[in-house]
C-alpha cells in the first residue's frame, strides 16, 4: 500500500548488498510496504541536487530506514584502512557478503529517536 508524503527532508539508510550500508539524503515523495510481505518495501525520494525521483526497493536481506531531516551520521565504512607495500595497495572488507553484522554495527554507531523515524523495513 503506497503512502504519499509531503516532500519533507529525509535521510534514507539502506542495505546496498555487497558494499554494506548506503545513505541518501533528499525529499520524500512516497513509501510503500507490501500487504502480504511486510519485510518488502520501497521509498521514492528526490535526492539532494536532483529533480527526478529515485526508487529504493528492498530485495535480498531487506533493510530500509527513513529518518526525518538531513545531516545525520554517515554509514560506518565496510572496509579496513588501505595497506601499501612494494608498490601494491590492498584494502580488505570488514564483512562477508550478506553479513548481518553490517546492520548491527550501523545501529551501534547511530541512534535515532522513534519520533524521527518515518518508515522502516527489515529490522
Amino acid at each position: 500500500m503506497e503512502t504519499k508524503a509531503n516532500k519533507e527532508k529525509v535521510t534514507v539508510y539502506f542495505n546496498s548488498g555487497l558494499c554494506g550500508m548506503g545513505k541518501l539524503e533528499g525529499k520524500l515523495e512516497s513509501f510503500t510496504q507490501s500487504d502480504n510481505q511486510p519485510q518488502h518495501g520501497s521509498v521514492k525520494v528526490v535526492p539532494k541536487g536532483c529533480r527526478k525521483a529515485k526508487w529504493l526497493t528492498t530485495m535480498y536481506q531487506p533493510y530500509l530506514l527513513v529518518v526525518k531531516g538531513w545531516g545525520h551520521p554517515e554509514v560506518p565504512s565496510a572496509f579496513h584502512p588501505a595497506e601499501s607495500s612494494n608498490g601494491c595497495t590492498v584494502q580488505r572488507g570488514k564483512y562477508m557478503s550478506g553479513d548481518p553484522a553490517i546492520e548491527a554495527d550501523f545501529h551501534a554507531a547511530t541512534s535515532f529517536e522513534s519520533s524521527d523515524v518515518v518508515f522502516e523495513v527489515g529490522r
